[in-house]
């Protein structure tokens, strides 16, 4: 069992037992140990000593005390944390970092670190490195799927285009899509920095596209490949 386990079990232990054991603890005393332990934990595992910080929260509300601001120092460690990932490959961790930060400050009022943490994350926000990942399709069913593109293009209109996609198995229900992206970034806190908004925006992409058919043909010397990239938002 590691140190910070050992905190954490102890104090969960108070916790869930409270109401039988408060007249037999000192919780002043539970939560001072469990701050020696979060500097402790500070030095080498930040993790840990953020974990400690929030079960020792839930301790010092159950015995209705305002023993320690475990808010402003789990926002010390994630800045600790988003400077030991910044400039890294871990570049977006550090982004999600400063944020987290950024939030307990708020939530505390704190006006300088607001300040300076908004200032920070203005800078940040947009170096993540975003990866791509691509796969090359079969050429002969690629120049058929351009065919039949083309074909739908020449024969229909904008609307009755998006018509043919919303009936097809090309995507799924907006309630289908708007509940997997709320599922998604509740489990993945990176996914807070892109939109989840759907508009009108393929509607007007299909309409370039008839505007630039009219101008020339497509063309697709090159392999045609399936690209996902993540870009940010702002």
């Amino acid at each position: 069992m590691t140190p910070s386990e050992f905190y954490l079990d102890v104090t969960q232990l108070f916790v869930d037992n409270y109401k039988y054991v408060k007249n037999e603890i000192i919780p002043e005393n539970i939560l001072k140990q469990n701050l020696v332990g979060v500097e402790t934990q500070a030095k080498k595992y930040k993790w840990g000593a953020i974990y400690i910080l929030n079960s020792s929260s839930v301790l010092d509300q159950k015995a209705g005390l305002e023993y320690f601001n475990y808010k402003k120092r789990k926002a010390e460690l994630y800045e600790q944390l988003a400077k030991e990932a910044e400039g890294t490959p871990r570049q977006l961790a550090a982004i999600g970092f400063v944020e987290d930060a950024l939030r307990l400050y708020r939530e505390l009022k704190d006006e300088e670190n607001i300040e300076r943490l908004a200032k920070w994350y203005q800078e940040i926000r947009g170096t993540g490195n975003f990866g791509t990942v691509q796969q090359e399709l079969d050429q002969d069913h690629v120049k058929a799927v351009a065919e039949n593109i083309n074909k739908e293009i020449e024969a229909k209109s904008p609307q009755e285009i998006l018509q043919t996609l919303s009936i097809s198995q090309m995507f799924s229900s907006l309630e289908v899509i708007e509940k997997s992206s709320e599922e998604s970034v509740s489990q993945n806190g990176s996914l807070r920095f892109f939109g989840n908004s759907v508009g009108t925006n393929l509607e007007i992409q299909l309409q370039n596209i008839l505007l630039k058919k009219k101008e020339s043909s497509f063309r697709f010397g090159k392999p045609m490949v399936f690209t996902i990239k993540s870009v940010y938002n702002g």
